[in-house]
């Protein structure tokens, strides 16, 4: 299985977008998982209408290497 990990902060802008070029891809097998760090826009919102896995952390626990581990032991 493919995971596609994506750390989002207020990601309004482009989230939508990167989700449905992943969408065409022809990908098998493969999961999106979105973190959040608690963005005050719709990321959340986008993430989830787009049915991928989405979870939420506080925006002082982000981190670049622990965000993107905690992602993969989700995946």
């Amino acid at each position: 299985m493919i995971s596609i990990i994506i750390p989002t902060y207020n990601a309004v802008p482009y989230l939508a977008i990167l989700l449905e070029a992943l969408e065409k891809q022809i990908l098998t097998d493969a999961e999106v998982v979105v973190i959040d760090s608690s963005s005050l826009d719709n990321t959340v919102e986008i993430a989830r209408s787009h049915g991928v896995r989405t979870l939420s952390i506080l925006k002082h626990e982000f981190d670049h290497g622990l965000t993107r581990t905690m992602g993969a032991q989700q995946a």
